[in-house]
């Protein structure tokens, strides 16, 4: 063991690699690697003391000196880690070495006091959210040493594992007789390893290398072998050592047990939920203030029993950029406390669904504290199977049951737009809600609600008598509130100008013009800001005359500045195209996806013979034909806003617009939905019919190729869209539904081998719902789909295909599809 001895002039050298038997009483330093470490060779070459990382050398060796130690150990400068013996020693010994300290002490780099004024408990909060609690390594410097001591950034002593027991406890959910040193086999092989389940570590082996010392056992370092072979072999090691242990790890292995969590998690991950919440702006600085601050919001956070908070608002609010903003700033997830959210959006069918709503939470819960993912959890999902997942009543038990556990701490579910959500499954949730706050509990589940002010969703709650429901409405609900409000809203004006003014180069005069002239609308809401400010930036000519002319008739509404974006297009066939295209995806389309389903719709040139354009002009052209109402995220197109879907689509009520609303707006109730969802199942099917069958099926390449740009979107979803086309018109494309499902045809074995793909592990059960009635085909109507799946030769020819890519006897296929028939 190499040590360092601080000098007399407060300098520091390294002993040479002292032998077990002589080795002096030492300090020893507990803390997360930051930026500028000091490493061995540092102090070899004299650079130590310009590194950011020497002042914890520092206080080490100072904090040292006080408790009358000479020498101490820190492990980034006291292990040669380019070494592969020495650091497979180091890390071996690496508990015996803590655990023999003299003292430990913990430096926390994210935690500070107040000029050192330990009476304010302010840092307590800080302490129990310490990034020192969530590492991996940090797991055994807590549990081994005799005395350990907890320092802030500042060098003020905390307390020690003793004295801030109840915040350890509370922040590592680590029993308290762990915590006051009894023998660590005292505790169960599953017992200590949920201790490390929700700690992190920068290279994942090291996840199983920091429980050596915990399970006393030791084993060779094979960094590249990954987590899951790093703790096959501490398994084994362990089962090797103690024939106890060997009986309780047979059980149910290891292995198997994080096999199944992480096929558990796969299952539950329904959608890509961070992802569809960073589709929403951030927040302007100074904007959504007042909600945090509002009494029910406050009451609502502080409680510390299960409560629901419902949040209302019209549309153009800002509702998803609120919950998107507590989420990420306002309600940051603690040891204590796990926030999870779900943004609904009306037209995709993975963000329209309750029970996916409740797959991502769970996924969310389950990955932040995979120490709730319970044995008996991992039982219900194998007797369960698929349907697990599927079962509204399994995911909310399992939500309850979750909450219910004593090391769950507070749950925090925020889900926005609610009104979005399909409405069984509204229906649904809505009495799982009433029933959980109709009655007491003695957990805290909260749950925080985004929609518009639907009577139907208020009714939802009071008729199942859900008295006092706590509702804040965006729009204000008094004078005080209504001013707050506008003053927010005048904030983001300000900042929206500010950046007009930059990007069109307005003189000072010219942007205070155009403040003034936005300041003077009343009743403003921020979708309104949003696109009256997009038109006047998007004006030929721009300047003080000109900005006074633009913003004397501004837009009144969110319609009418919908409808003037739109009237300034520069081709209004191609838009109406586009937008046809864009409200019936079943998933956003890229631009390339988008380009080609555009070019094949227009049917006088082959698909062979189609040249699309660049990404980057097809970028330009969407904007140059629609404006603001699409919005280009990562390569896909998306409408703007809910309510621009709202604008274009006609009802179903109204084959035709409305005469007063023809007059007024040219493009409101502009998209009948049968004739999107024909646009794209025209594209859908012209793909498919002339792809290049070249390729074997098994060949086929990754989705969103260039040699399979629209293969995958046309696979999955062309029978979706004929779906929702009238009986007449399904009947006159029979023939060519017919061609598409010939079993003998490279073209079928194509387009069903990327279908069957797209459904992981996949059982008898769901080939029957892949063709009946849960899946693609099924979206047909009954008697079209009749007359495709009793030709002789698709009962024949399916199974064998299906067979060719899943481990399933061409009987068991059969027998699955004869479910249907």
């Amino acid at each position: 063991m190499r040590l360092l001895q601080r000098q007399p002039d407060g300098d520091f050298r390294l002993t040479e690699d002292l032998p077990n038997g002589s080795i002096p009483p030492y300090a020893i330093l507990s803390h997360t690697w930051g930026k500028e470490e000091i490493l061995l060779k540092d102090l070899a070459d004299g650079t130590a003391k310009n590194k950011l990382g020497y002042d914890k050398i520092r206080f080490c060796g100072k904090q040292a000196a006080l408790d009358g130690l000479k020498f101490f150990w820190v492990d980034t400068c006291c292990i040669d880690k380019s070494s592969s013996a020495e650091l497979t020693e180091a890390i071996n010994s690496m508990f015996h070495w803590y655990r023999e300290a003299a003292k430990c002490y913990v430096y926390l780099t994210d935690v500070t006091t107040h000029e050192g004024d330990l009476d304010d408990q302010e840092w307590a909060s800080s302490f129990r959210a310490s990034r020192w609690f969530t590492r991996g390594w940090t797991l055994q410097e807590l549990l081994a040493p005799k005395s350990v001591e907890f320092f802030s950034r500042d060098g003020a002593r905390l307390g020690d594992k003793e004295s801030l027991e109840q915040h350890i406890q509370q922040a590592t959910k680590i029993p308290p007789k762990a915590l006051r040193g009894y023998p660590l086999s005292e505790f169960s092989i599953s017992d200590r390893m949920i201790w490390i389940q929700n700690r992190v570590t920068t290279r994942e082996e090291d996840k199983a290398y920091s429980l050596f010392g915990i399970f006393d056992v030791q084993l060779p370092l094979l960094y590249g072998e990954g987590e899951r072979k790093a703790f096959r072999r501490l398994r084994d090691e362990i089962a090797r050592v103690d024939e106890d242990a060997s009986r309780a790890l047979s059980t149910r292995p290891w292995s198997s047990r994080m096999g199944k969590e992480g096929e558990i998690l796969r299952c539950l991950n329904k959608s890509p939920y961070r992802d569809r919440k960073d589709l929403n702006p951030e927040r302007v600085p100074g904007t959504c203030d007042w909600f945090v601050y509002h009494e029910r919001f406050a009451e609502w956070k502080d409680s510390t029993s299960s409560k629901m908070l419902w949040v209302s608002a019209d549309p153009g609010c800002g509702k998803s950029v609120l919950t998107k903003y507590l989420v990420d700033s306002v309600l940051p997830a603690t040891q204590s406390r796990t926030v999870c959210y779900f943004f609904f959006k009306d037209g995709f069918s993975d963000q329209t669904s309750v029970v996916s709503a409740l797959c991502c939470i769970l996924h969310q819960l389950f990955t932040q504290k995979r120490n709730l993912l319970s044995d008996a959890i991992i039982d219900q999902f194998d007797t369960g199977g698929e349907t697990f997942t599927s079962s509204f009543s399994s995911l909310w038990q399992t939500l309850l049951g979750v909450a219910k556990d004593e090391n769950s701490g507070e749950i925090i579910c925020l889900l926005d737009a609610i009104d979005e959500c399909e409405a069984h499954g509204w229906r649904q949730l809505a009495k799982a809600l009433c029933d959980l706050y109709g009655t007491p509990s003695n957990f805290n589940l909260k749950f925080l609600l985004t929609s518009r002010p639907y009577d139907e969703i208020r009714r939802s709650f009071h008729l199942i008598n859900l008295p006092g429901l706590p509702v804040i409405h965006l729009s204000g609900e008094n004078d005080v509130e209504l001013e707050k409000i506008s003053k927010e809203i005048g904030i983001f004006i300000a900042a929206r100008t500010w950046d007009i003014a930059s990007q069109l180069a307005l003189t000072q005069t010219e942007q205070g013009i155009l403040l003034a002239q936005m300041m003077r609308i009343p009743h403003r809401t921020y979708l309104w800001v949003h696109l009256t400010l997009d038109l006047i930036e998007s004006a030929v000519r721009v300047d003080g005359r000109r900005i006074i002319e633009i913003t004397s008739e501004l837009p009144a509404t969110v319609d009418e500045a919908y409808d003037r974006i739109l009237s300034r297009s520069g081709d209004p066939d191609s838009a109406v195209k586009i937008l046809h295209t864009v409200v019936a995806a079943a998933r956003p389309l890229t631009l390339r996806e988008m380009s080609l389903a555009l070019a094949l719709e227009d049917g006088n040139r082959p698909y062979k013979d189609v040249d699309l354009p660049p990404e980057d002009r097809f970028r330009r052209d969407l904007r140059q034909m629609c404006g603001l109402f699409v919005t280009i995220i990562d390569s896909k197109v998306y409408l703007l806003h809910q309510t621009a879907r709202e604008f274009l689509v006609c009802r179903p009520s109204n084959d035709v617009p409305p005469e007063h609303l023809q007059k007024k707006f040219r493009w409101k109730y502009s998209l009948r939905s049968d004739v999107s969802h024909g646009i794209l199942a025209h594209a859908c099917i012209r793909y498919l019919q002339e792809f290049e069958m070249r390729e074997a099926s098994d060949d086929l390449q990754p989705d969103g190729s260039e040699n399979h740009l629209f293969l995958d979107y046309s696979a999955k979803n062309w029978a979706v869209h004929v779906r929702e086309l009238p009986t007449e018109t399904q009947r006159s494309m029979l023939d060519t539904m017919l061609q598409l499902c010939d079993t003998n045809s490279s073209r079928f074995k194509t387009w069903f081998t990327v279908l069957l793909r797209s459904i992981p592990q996949l059982s008898p059960l769901k080939v029957s719902r892949l063709l009946w009635p849960h899946h693609s085909l099924a979206w047909i109507s009954q008697s079209t789909i009749y007359k495709i799946f009793t030709k002789p030769t698709f009962l024949l020819e399916t199974p064998a295909i299906i067979g060719r890519h899943y481990p399933m006897p061409q009987a068991t296929a059969s027998m699955a599809l004869s479910n249907f028939y």
